[in-house]
């Protein structure tokens, strides 16, 4: 990536029950992982939740979260928006960790969290993705789903995150952070004999 002039730090967020990803995004990013900051909230858990539980996950992702707000203090912080169906008890779990994350942010520090669609942002990141009625898919060429086409379009770039939350988090904060700099931060494309070598370095 290019030198730009920024002056406004993201923390992006992907929040869930049994995992949840973080990702901040500094002011003057040089556009490598390891210029990102990025952690895991995961529980191993099996079946139904109990409201106990579901309790105590929540305070404890809010705690996380607010910890990395206090620790780094971005500017803006944003989370993955969750499409609701009436089907999904997990959806509806993700909503409520999300109030009580966004909630916490705000009496803490008097940051609100705005909420992004991620689809938006995985198009805007890798410019466009390929959908099941592309003229692949026509051809009987198996067309990647919409994560993998952005984890493939990642690692090309030399960045693999250890798990899709956090990568969906650094997802949304790219693309806020982009939008309130006024840049496209582009990445610099890596020739194949070096992509070995700076997947590793990124971890």
């Amino acid at each position: 990536m290019g030198k730009h002039s920024v002056d406004i730090s993201v923390l992006g967020m992907d929040l869930a029950a049994r995992h949840s990803g973080l990702c901040y995004i500094p002011k003057e990013w040089d556009g490598t992982q390891g210029g990102l900051i990025c952690r895991e909230i995961g529980y191993n858990l099996k079946g139904k939740l109990d409201e106990r539980t579901k309790i105590q996950i929540m305070l404890n992702v809010a705690k996380t979260a607010l910890a990395m707000v206090h620790e780094f203090k971005p500017d803006r912080v944003v989370v993955e928006d969750y499409a609701f169906s009436r089907q999904s008890s997990s959806t509806t779990m993700q909503a409520e960790i999300g109030g009580v994350v966004r909630s916490q942010i705000y009496l803490s520090t008097n940051i609100t969290v705005e909420p992004l669609s991620v689809t938006g942002a995985r198009k805007f990141l890798t410019g466009g993705l390929r959908g099941k009625r592309s003229a692949d898919a026509s051809r009987g060429i198996r067309c990647l789903g919409a994560k993998e086409q952005v984890k493939k379009f990642l690692a090309n770039r030399g960045i693999v995150f250890d798990t899709e939350d956090i990568m969906d988090a650094f997802v949304v904060a790219y693309y806020r952070y982009c939008k309130l700099n006024g840049i496209l931060c582009s990445f610099r494309p890596i020739a194949e004999h070096e992509q070995t070598k700076e997947v590793r370095r990124g971890g």
